[in-house]
């Protein structure tokens, strides 16, 4: 029973996998001629890979942390409402 979730759950990762709603940022990819950027490790170019590397990450982690909180809170849900009809089938019957 408890695998029944993971066809869509796995379904829904690839959804948000597939279609990122922003591309990674690939505009500092150098062309075959142009080395100096390869070797530019001033902190500065370093502070701006890192945050692009940061926000690129988020970009496509967040979708996943969502999924997971989703399925999470969709099992506290089953798991309350099993817990509750099995207190009611539990419940003397009133007469």
């Amino acid at each position: 029973m408890w695998l029944s979730f993971i066809k869509p759950l796995s379904a829904y990762f690839c959804n948000f996998l597939s279609c990122t709603k922003e591309p990674i940022n690939k505009s500092d990819i150098p062309l075959y001629g142009d080395a100096i950027t390869f070797l530019d490790f001033s902190s500065d170019r370093i502070e701006v890979l890192k945050q692009r590397g940061y926000a690129d990450a988020k970009s496509c982690l967040e979708p996943i942390l969502k999924t997971l909180q989703i399925e999470s809170d969709r099992q506290s849900s089953l798991n309350l409402l099993q817990n509750r009809t099995q207190q009611l089938i539990d419940d003397s019957p009133v007469y």
